[in-house]
């Protein structure tokens, strides 16, 4: 089970190194504006199913940090809902908007960590 764990760890440190030419469209603001959409639209759906993706591993990691301690860079604590993840990250960005040009797994896991440290 922790080997899935590493696995993930490592697809989330791919994407915050590889940049791509979809990258500019990528970006913190890019998900922020899909965050603003309304609820149940495929554009809200896209921001949720991602932020709570990334809310779920950085869960997992978590969970093993006492075994892994170098997942702390890649780990959330606590049980919080991707509704809770979404409205963590809104927040964030509307406190941190020079954040913009960011990728956008940055932001979010930025966003979590600040509100569900280790």
């Amino acid at each position: 089970m922790i080997g899935r764990g590493i696995v993930a760890a490592m697809i989330l440190a791919a994407g915050l190194s590889r940049a791509t030419a979809g990258d500019a469209d990528r970006n913190v603001q890019s998900l922020y504006n899909l965050c603003k959409m309304e609820e149940g639209s495929q554009e809200f759906a896209l921001c949720a199913g991602y932020i709570g993706g990334i809310g779920s591993v950085m869960q997992f990691m978590g969970a093993g940090l006492k075994q892994y301690p170098d997942f702390r860079p890649f780990a959330i604590c606590g049980a919080a809902s991707h509704g809770a993840m979404v409205q963590a990250f809104v927040n964030w960005v509307q406190k941190n908007p020079r954040e913009f040009t960011n990728k956008q797994t940055v932001g979010v896991m930025t966003a979590l960590r600040e509100n569900w440290p280790c």
